[in-house]
């Protein structure tokens, strides 16, 4: 193994939001996207399930999404809503930090 001239203070790695050449890494965007879509679809999702599941939206093969209860198949539809949302939002606020990148000019 080398041996280094460097201390220990020179080896810490810094928290930061950018790499070495100014761009971001990181931004704030990425998790408040994440949370309104996860939000807002996991709603959408579930009173759209629970309004199957009711049978007031009637959908052909969707008979045992409501077999043990409108509200479970309203609990399960927010969940998925949560996941996929929280996905797209992510990806979205990804994007937008992405943008965030190209007008820095770097």
């Amino acid at each position: 193994m080398k041996k280094t001239d460097k201390r220990e203070e020179d080896l810490i790695v810094g928290y930061t939001d950018e790499n070495p050449k100014g761009q971001l890494i990181y931004h704030p965007v990425i998790l408040n996207q994440a949370l309104l879509w996860a939000a807002i679809s996991g709603m959408v999702l579930g009173v759209i399930s629970y309004l199957i599941a009711y049978g007031t939206i009637p959908v052909a093969d969707f008979g045992q999404f409501s077999a043990s209860s409108d509200w479970v198949a309203a609990i399960t539809g927010f969940g998925v809503g949560v996941a996929l949302g929280g996905l797209a939002g992510g990806l979205f606020g990804l994007n937008r930090m992405m943008k965030m990148n190209g007008k820095k000019g770097n």
